[in-house]
């Protein structure tokens, strides 16, 4: 075999393997994110379309966390739920944001949930965002 076939031949192994092991790296972390569990206040929305069910959501955050509930059950099953708190330590009075989000092929779906809350750390005021966006 002459050198310059031999150096072809290696670098087409050595291409096929970075390949396959992107794109088994890449199935693997899509396999996994795909498999996170929804949180139950995101979990079959009613409704078809981002629209209705961010709907649904808002309602469903409402109906479970209605003004006056306690700020600090809100936070812990929202944690428990597996959204991200992205204000910890806020003042009191001032918004408080959550976020939980599944990013994979081809559909990307974020929840987000606001809410101000007094100094007993009562909620008085909370409303969420719910959408994906796929390619």
């Amino acid at each position: 075999m002459r050198p310059a076939i031999r150096r072809l031949a290696a670098a087409a192994i050595l291409i096929t393997v970075a390949a396959i092991s992107v794109f088994g790296t890449l199935t693997w972390v899509w396999t996994r994110e795909m498999n996170k569990p929804q949180p139950f206040l995101v979990r079959d929305l009613p409704g078809s379309g981002a629209d209705a069910q961010n709907e649904g959501f808002r309602k469903r955050l409402k109906h479970r966390f209605p003004i006056g509930s306690s700020e600090a059950d809100l936070a812990q099953e929202l944690q428990t739920d597996g959204f991200v708190q992205t204000d910890w330590g806020g003042a009191t009075g001032s918004p408080h944001q959550a976020q939980w989000r599944r990013e994979g092929f081809p559909c990307m779906t974020d929840a987000r949930v606001t809410w101000t809350a007094d100094g007993q750390r009562r909620i008085t005021g909370i409303d969420g965002l719910y959408g994906y966006i796929c390619l």
